[in-house]
């Protein structure tokens, strides 16, 4: 599917700047995630970058920062900035963050694709992350959920930034199970229901919402919330008998 003209002008804005800031230090940058893929869905899906340096220090970290505010200001994401050391020696640590980057990205710049040579994780370790960022997420979940106390706002941009780290751990399990990863996010959906058992109708009308296709005012926020947590704790129940 072909990029929306504006998103399309903000991932040229970037590869741009990379090149000005960099030049042959740039080893790759790419578009990683739901945007890289067939289910790229206009000005709605994150436009989440990594850029790959032959080295990082904090000199290049200024000069990305002095940059980053314009490129928020057209949907990119921050980007991730590692070197060649760290890609190659993360795959226990990070393995569902490089599983994403590997399965789901498109080159934007670069002589080769670093990323597609990447290979797949241990199982045993993706099961230790998949469990460690599960229960992580329920946490984050119940503490910013709290912090909110009596605001009026906050629960939309709360939810909104539950969805895409939820979507990369859906998929790691049907990885970890050796199962097919549907590009769609209501595919995986199903999908992680199919084989864990747990109706996921609480992430579904998230999903929805987040692609404007509800709308949602505060008490279904509310229930939407409540809904995502128990599926949440549900899946992590599911990951301990692993």
């Amino acid at each position: 599917m072909p990029f929306h003209s504006r998103d399309a002008a903000a991932l040229d804005t970037l590869t741009a700047d990379c090149r000005r800031l960099f030049g042959a230090r740039l080893e790759a940058l790419a578009l990683y995630g739901e945007a890289a893929t067939d289910a790229y869905r206009p000005l709605v899906s994150p436009l989440e970058t990594v850029v790959l340096l032959d080295r990082v220090d904090t000199t290049d970290l200024r000069a990305l920062r002095g940059r980053v505010h314009a490129w928020h200001r057209v949907r990119l994401g921050t980007p991730l900035v590692i070197d060649p050391p760290y890609l190659a020696t993360s795959r226990d640590t990070f393995p569902l963050e490089l599983l994403e980057l590997r399965d789901r990205h498109r080159l934007l710049q670069g002589a080769s694709d670093p990323f597609a040579a990447l290979p797949p994780p241990s199982l045993p370790h993706l099961r230790l992350a998949l469990e460690e960022q599960l229960k992580g997420k329920l946490l984050h979940l119940r503490a910013s959920y709290l912090a909110l106390a009596a605001a009026r706002r906050g629960l939309d941009e709360l939810l909104r930034a539950a969805r895409a780290t939820i979507d990369v751990l859906l998929r790691g399990m049907l990885a970890l199970a050796e199962r097919p990863r549907p590009l769609q996010a209501a595919g995986v959906l199903r999908a992680v229901t199919d084989l864990h058992g747990v109706a996921l109708g609480g992430l579904a009308r998230l999903d929805r919402w987040c692609a404007d296709e509800e709308r949602l005012g505060r008490d279904d926020l509310e229930t939407v919330f409540a809904r995502v947590h128990d599926e949440l704790a549900a899946l992590v129940e599911r990951i301990d008998r692993r």
